[in-house]
C-alpha cells in the first residue's frame, strides 16, 4: 500500500498518538483525525481513546439542532479535505448530503411531515429519490452560507493577562470569541515585525504593555496609565447620564471633537473606541446609571466586570433581559446562564444555524449602546472595537422594537 501511495504521489498516512488528538479543540481534532484515519482504524486502543476524546469535545459544545447540523457539516468538510482522489471526495460530499438530510428530519420530525415533497402525488419507488434530492440543494446552500459566516477570520488569538487569567478567542465571527475549550482555539502567533531594508540585525519588536490604551481618539495618549473618565454613581438615572457625557468635554481637551457630541434639546451621541480604560468606563457608566430596565442583545458575554454591574443593577430593582447567541451562551466562561441561575436575570438564545450577532443595549428606554464591542475581556483588552452611546429617541425606538421582536421570537 505504501508503494501505491508513493506511485500516485500521495503522502503516506501519518502515524498517530492519542496525545496528538488531545488538543481541546474541535476543529483541530477533526483535521488531525481525518488525515490519520488509517492509523485509528488499525489500532483498537487508539480508536477507543479517539472516540472518547471526540465525545468529550462534542459534549462541551452547544447541542441545539442548529449547532448539531453545523457540527455534522464540519465533520464532513474535514473528511472531504483529507481525501486525495476526486472520487473519494465525491463520495464524502454525497454522503454528507444524505446524512445531513436524515439528521435534519430527525431533529425536526414536523418538517418531515409537512415537507412539500412528501405531499406531492408520486409513485412509491420514486418518493425516496425526491425526498433526498430536493433537500440536497438546500443543504448545499446552507453549507455555503455557514462556511462564509462561520469562519470569516481564520486567525485565532489566545493570551494571558498579568494576573495569569487566560482569555481565548476563535475565528467564528468578526471578533470571534466562543469562550470554549473546543472551538478553534489555536496557539497565538506573533505578527512578524516590519523592518526597514537597512535593518539587518534581528531584533524583537517592543510589545505594548498589557491593558495599555491605544492611540485612538478620544482616548488618552499611550503614556497614560490611569483612566481619566470616572465611573458614574450607580442608579444615577438618565438625566445624570446626560450631564455626565456633556461634562466629558471639560475633563480634558483630548476628549473634545470637531463636532459637538451634545446636540440640541439635551441629546447626545458619543463614540468610544477600544482598547481603552476610558472607553470602558464610559460604557460601564451607562449600565451603572440604570434605574428601571436594561435590555441587552449581544453576541458574546464573558466579562465579569460587566456581569457585576448587572448584578448590582438587579439588586437595586432594575429589570434586566439578555439575548445572546446560543453557541456563545453554551461556551466556557459565558455569563448569561450564570446570571439567570444565581440572580434570576432571564436570558434567551437564537437556536438557529446563523449567529445572533447584534451588539446593543437599551437602558431605561432612554439610552442606547451600539457598536462592534462584544462584552468580553478579550474585546476590551486586545481588540480595536467601537461603541456609540446616544439618547436620540428615534434610534432608541428602532432598537427597542428590534429587541422586543427578537425576545418574542426566541
Amino acid at each position: 500500500m505504501d508503494q501505491l501511495y508513493q506511485l500516485l504521489c500521495i503522502p503516506k498516512p501519518p502515524s498517530l498518538q492519542i496525545s496528538d488528538l488531545k488538543t481541546g479543540n474541535f476543529t483541530q481534532f477533526l483535521d488531525v483525525s481525518m488525515k490519520s484515519s488509517a492509523s485509528i482504524k488499525k489500532d483498537h486502543a487508539l480508536k477507543t481513546d479517539a472516540t472518547k476524546e471526540f465525545a468529550k469535545l462534542v459534549s462541551a459544545k452547544s447541542n441545539s439542532p442548529g449547532n448539531t447540523m453545523r457540527m455534522v457539516n464540519d465533520i464532513f468538510k474535514s473528511a472531504s479535505a483529507a481525501c486525495h482522489l476526486d472520487r473519494e471526495r465525491a463520495l464524502i460530499d454525497w454522503l454528507q448530503v444524505c446524512v445531513s438530510t436524515a439528521i435534519e428530519f430527525g431533529l425536526d420530525p414536523e418538517k418531515a411531515k409537512n415537507n412539500a415533497y412528501t405531499q406531492k402525488p408520486a409513485p412509491a419507488p420514486k418518493s425516496p429519490k425526491k425526498s433526498v434530492s430536493a433537500p440536497a440543494k438546500k443543504t448545499k446552500k446552507q453549507q455555503k452560507v455557514e462556511e462564509e459566516e462561520e469562519y470569516e477570520l481564520e486567525t485565532d488569538v489566545s493570551w494571558e493577562e498579568d494576573d495569569g487569567e487566560r482569555y481565548d478567542l476563535i475565528g467564528s465571527s468578526d471578533d470571534d470569541y466562543v469562550p470554549s475549550i473546543d472551538d478553534g482555539v489555536v496557539p497565538s502567533k506573533p505578527r512578524p515585525s516590519r523592518k526597514s531594508k537597512s535593518d539587518t540585525t534581528p531584533a524583537k519588536t517592543p510589545r505594548k504593555k498589557k491593558n495599555q490604551d491605544q492611540a485612538v481618539p478620544p482616548s488618552p495618549p499611550k503614556s497614560s496609565k490611569d483612566a481619566i473618565i470616572p465611573l458614574i454613581k450607580e442608579g444615577a438615572g438618565p438625566k445624570a447620564l446626560q450631564k455626565y457625557f456633556a461634562g466629558l468635554e471639560n475633563i480634558d481637551p483630548k476628549f473634545k471633537s470637531n463636532s459637538a457630541p451634545v446636540l440640541s434639546g439635551d441629546y447626545f451621541a458619543r463614540a468610544f473606541f477600544f482598547p481603552s480604560k476610558d472607553s470602558f468606563n464610559a460604557f460601564l457608566s451607562v449600565l451603572h446609571s440604570a434605574t428601571k430596565t436594561i435590555d441587552i442583545c449581544v453576541f458574546a458575554f464573558t466579562d465579569d466586570d460587566v456581569a457585576n454591574a448587572l448584578i448590582s443593577a438587579k439588586k437595586r430593582g432594575v429589570a434586566i433581559k439578555i439575548i445572546t447567541d446560543n453557541q456563545q451562551a453554551a461556551g466556557k466562561g459565558a455569563d448569561a446562564k450564570r446570571l439567570q441561575e444565581s440572580y434570576g436575570i432571564p436570558f434567551k438564545t437564537d437556536n438557529t444555524t446563523g449567529y445572533m450577532h447584534n451588539k446593543f443595549a437599551i437602558i431605561d428606554s432612554t439610552t442606547l449602546i451600539n457598536g462592534s464591542f462584544n462584552w468580553s475581556k478579550g474585546a476590551r483588552f486586545k481588540n480595536r472595537e467601537n461603541v456609540l452611546i446616544t439618547n436620540i429617541p428615534v434610534c432608541i425606538k428602532e432598537f427597542q422594537s428590534q429587541f422586543d421582536a427578537l425576545w418574542a421570537e426566541f
